[in-house]
C-alpha cells in the first residue's frame, strides 16, 4: 500500500511539473503582448494585454502550435468572436459574445466544412431560429425558441432524402398542438393533436400510399374510446374500444 501512495505522488508531481507555464510579456506602445509558453518553450496562448487586462484577439495553442481558440477580448471580457477547432484543425465553431455572455449567431461545422447548424442566442440563452443540417448540407430541422431559451412555435424535421419527418408544435418548451409524422416518400404516416407532451385527442394512422389506416383519440399516449381501423383499399375492416 505504502509503495501504491509513493507512486501516485511520483505521477501528480511529474504530471504537475509537465503543465507548468511560463509567462512571457514584450512592451509594444500601450499594450503588453503576453505569451504563455510551456516548459518546452511552446506557445501555448498569445494576445494582447491593456492596462492588466485581455484585449482584442487572444490564441491558444495546443502543443504543436496548432491553433485551437482564437478568443476576442474587450477590457478582459470575452466580446466578439469566438473560434474554435478540433482535433484535426478544422473549423469546429464559430460564437459571438457581449460582455461575456453568447449574443447572436452561433455556427457549428462538420469536419469537412458544411454547416452543421446555426442558432441565436441573447444575453446567454439561446432565442430566435435554429437550423440544423445534414453533412450533406441539406436542411435537417428549424426550429425556434423563446425568451427563456424553449421550444416554441412550429418545428420540423426532415428526412436525409428532404422531405419532411416530423412536424411538431411547441408551447414553451411542451409539446402542445397539432403533430404529425412522414414517411420516408413524403407521405403522412400519423397526426393529430399533443398536449403536454403526450397524443391526446382525435389521432389518424395511414398507410404509405396515404391511403386510411386508423383512426380513434389518445388521452394521455393511451388509446381510449372506439378506434376504426382499414384495408389498405380503404375499407373499414374492424372497430376496438379501449
Amino acid at each position: 500500500m505504502r509503495n501504491l501512495i509513493v507512486l501516485f505522488a511520483c505521477l501528480f508531481s511529474l504530471s504537475a511539473r509537465a503543465q507548468t507555464l511560463d509567462t512571457l510579456r514584450t512592451k509594444m506602445n500601450n499594450k503588453d503582448f503576453v505569451e504563455i509558453v510551456d516548459k518546452n518553450k511552446n506557445v501555448r496562448i498569445s494576445g494582447f494585454e491593456q492596462n492588466g487586462f485581455k484585449t482584442g484577439a487572444w490564441t491558444h495553442f495546443d502543443q504543436y502550435g496548432h491553433p485551437q481558440e482564437i478568443i476576442s477580448y474587450d477590457h478582459g471580457v470575452m466580446s466578439g468572436t469566438k473560434v474554435s477547432f478540433d482535433l484535426s484543425f478544422h473549423l469546429k465553431e464559430v460564437e459571438t459574445f457581449q460582455q461575456g455572455k453568447l449574443n447572436g449567431p452561433k455556427r457549428v461545422f462538420y469536419p469537412n466544412g458544411q454547416l452543421k447548424s446555426l442558432s441565436y442566442y441573447s444575453n446567454g440563452i439561446k432565442n430566435g431560429f435554429e437550423k440544423k443540417y445534414f453533412q450533406n448540407g441539406r436542411l435537417q430541422s428549424e426550429a425556434r425558441y423563446d425568451n427563456n431559451g424553449k421550444e416554441d412555435g412550429d418545428q420540423i424535421w426532415y428526412a436525409a432524402n428532404g422531405n419532411k419527418a416530423a412536424e411538431y408544435e411547441y408551447k414553451h418548451g411542451t409539446i402542445d398542438g397539432f403533430v404529425s409524422f412522414y414517411y420516408e416518400n413524403g407521405q403522412v404516416s400519423e397526426m393529430g393533436n399533443y398536449a403536454a407532451d403526450k397524443k391526446d385527442g382525435l389521432w389518424k394512422e395511414f398507410y404509405r400510399d396515404g391511403t386510411m389506416k386508423a383512426e380513434g383519440k389518445y388521452s394521455k399516449d393511451v388509446k381510449t374510446g372506439t378506434w376504426t381501423f382499414y384495408n389498405k383499399e380503404g375499407k373499414r375492416t374492424s372497430t376496438k374500444k379501449y
